[in-house]
């Protein structure tokens, strides 16, 4: 899943890294380039969709529906990190849902 699009995702890490900026992105996208990466957990969001549309086709109606909370998921890239000579501090490791190490 890209932002914006392949071609805009991909030039603009290339940019990035020629200039050396590191790059923070939404969570699920830009996990290659990105040292961190931040945002609503997609798997989970989708497996809540699904449990409502089940609920729906099993007679209940949308106003019946529990309201659910979409949590957010950190990711933290320490290839792209050491990339850009980023040293990250460990209890920010601690608090990442996925740490990506090659």
């Amino acid at each position: 899943m890209t932002l914006f699009g392949a071609d805009y995702d991909t030039a603009w890490a290339a940019l990035a890294e020629a200039r050396q900026i590191p790059l923070a992105y939404p969570s699920g996208t830009g996990d290659g380039v990105a040292v961190i990466n931040y945002g609503p957990d997609t798997v989970l969001s989708g497996e809540q969709a699904s449990d409502m549309v089940d609920l729906v086709l099993r007679g209940t109606t949308p106003a019946q529906l529990p309201t659910q909370q979409i949590e957010f998921a950190l990711t933290v890239n320490l290839v792209a990190a050491e990339r850009y000579g980023i040293a990250l501090p460990d209890h920010l490791l601690r608090l990442a849902h996925t740490v990506i190490r090659e």
